[in-house]
């Protein structure tokens, strides 16, 4: 038959028969366009000998053709397949395996959002390998798709994670360890806020490097969690304390050392009763401008714990006579005043024997004694004076004693004035028994130290108002006054 000679008009319905045509007869100028359809192929009779690099296009197969047993390993490759053309419909539960895929086949571009689910994949299909750096992100992995055993070791790091991604659902418990995080790549940023929690931390493995600069604060550490080896040397500074935050209970025994507290900063109102012993006080330590006014008291001071060396010049003035009144008295006793005409008689003291004193005559004669006296320096200048005298009854008669005071009273380089007399009316009534009678006080407005008085001390039995008829023994006079300081500042001035 000549070359070419059968043509398709020549050919009836069905003439051409697998019998009819000779081995390798069927080339590809032999077929008309469009002439081979499904029903004209027998079963498995496409191998890939028979077929055209790069000829079967989309149009060419029918639906649902291609199945897993059609596929020859390794033969599907990006090339061969059109943008989008593998969907989760088109891929056969767990059939994409590692010898399936090529080295970065799987491209965010072939793969429909969301159509890469965990039946789809093989334990371990995925591998760092497979999966281009930066493609396996948030909207292509089904909720709870990504499990401990499908991540390799080590695999995930501070790049493929993206802000916030890790939350407390997403860890299991002690999951996280220290040899999983980068030093120092446990941000802010990764965590989401409260994610990491006492249970998703492991024990001892929060260190020094792992903290963020400032990353520790107060709402998150638990209650009594920070103890004394929870903290770095010196890691404890002001800067770090909250205000009032460290109480009595949180300090250690014998914690707080003088190179731990800064100048001043310990004030009255935190330190507690009774707390501060001698042996918490370097030598010296106390000064005059730690100790509050009137605080230092004889219950304060440890016996014999102040020496001359402590005090400063004039401390001890200001501190024990500041504001504080005293009395003292300047005594002359009778037998030494001063006695002239009308003197009262040096007779027998109780009566009889060797001691002596002066007794006033209560019958006729009006006797006195005469007193000079100068104001102390100690003197708080300006108040008054009260004047008394000691004297005794002879005997146990009844009646009245009228001791009587004649006085001038000046100041240095003032002139004296006219003398003022005052008095006391006492009762007798015991012999030898011990008075003590008052007069009136004496105004000292206006008076200084080293101020004088001058004074007549007399009796007048004629006095209506003296009625004890007996001598009266006089044994002391004395003026109490107030005293504000031991002495005064200057020599002639307080």
């Amino acid at each position: 038959m000549a070359t070419a000679a059968i043509l398709n008009k020549h050919l009836g319905a069905l003439a051409v028969s697998a019998s009819k045509i000779g081995t390798g007869a069927i080339t590809r100028p032999k077929i008309a366009a469009d002439a081979v359809s499904a029903n004209k192929i027998l079963d498995d009779a496409v191998t890939t000998s028979k077929i055209l690099n790069a000829n079967v296009t989309s149009d060419k197969i029918l639906d649902d053709a291609v199945t897993t047993s059609k596929i020859l390993n390794a033969k599907v490759t990006t090339d061969k397949l059109a943008t989008a053309a593998v969907t989760t419909a088109k891929v056969a539960d767990w059939k994409i395996t590692t010898t399936k895929l090529a080295t970065a086949a799987v491209t965010t571009a072939k793969v429909a959002d969301w159509k890469i689910t965990t039946l789809k994949l093989a334990t371990s299909a995925v591998t760092t390998a497979k999966i281009l750096d930066a493609k396996v992100t948030a909207d292509k992995l089904a909720t709870n798709a990504v499990t401990t055993a499908k991540i390799l070791d080590y695999k995930v790091t501070t790049d493929k994670l993206a802000t916030r991604a890790i939350s407390t659902l997403k860890l299991a418990t002690n999951v996280i360890t220290t040899v999983k995080i980068l030093n120092a790549n446990a941000t802010s940023d990764k965590l989401a806020t409260s994610a990491v929690t006492t249970a998703k931390i492991a024990d001892w493995k929060i260190t020094s490097i792992k903290l963020a600069t400032n990353a520790v604060t107060t709402a998150k550490i638990a209650d009594a969690k920070v103890t004394s080896d929870k903290l770095a040397t010196a890691a404890a500074t002001t800067a770090k304390i909250g205000l009032r935050a460290v109480t009595s209970a949180k300090l250690g025994t014998q914690a707080i050392a003088g190179i731990h507290i800064s100048s001043l900063a310990v004030k009255a109102s935190h330190i507690g009763t009774d707390v501060i012993a001698r042996r918490h006080m370097d030598a010296l330590a106390v000064s005059t401008a730690h100790i509050v006014t009137n605080v230092v008291d004889g219950r304060t001071l440890a016996s014999q714990s102040i020496t001359a060396a402590h005090i400063a010049t004039g401390a001890v003035v200001s501190h024990l006579y500041d504001n504080k009144i005293f009395w003292e008295g300047i005594q002359i006793p009778g037998l030494s005043t001063k006695v002239g005409a009308s003197a009262p008689d040096l007779a027998a003291f109780l009566g009889a024997g060797n001691l002596l004193i002066l007794r006033f005559d209560g019958n006729a004669t009006a006797e006195q004694v005469y007193i000079s006296l100068e104001m102390p320096h100690g003197y708080k200048e300006g108040t008054d004076i009260d004047p008394h005298i000691h004297w005794a009854p002879i005997n146990a008669d009844s009646g009245n004693v009228k001791w009587q005071l004649e006085y001038s009273w000046q100041n240095v380089s003032a002139v004296y004035g006219a003398a003022t007399t005052i008095n006391v009316i006492a009762a007798a009534g015991t012999a030898w028994a011990h008075r003590l009678s008052e007069f009136p006080s004496i105004t000292g407005a206006g008076k200084t130290i080293d101020s004088m008085l001058q004074c007549r001390l007399f009796r007048n039995p004629s006095d209506g108002s003296d009625t004890y008829e007996s001598d009266a023994a006089f044994l002391f006079f004395d003026i109490h006054y107030q005293k504000d300081m031991p002495g005064s500042r200057q020599q002639f001035t307080k």
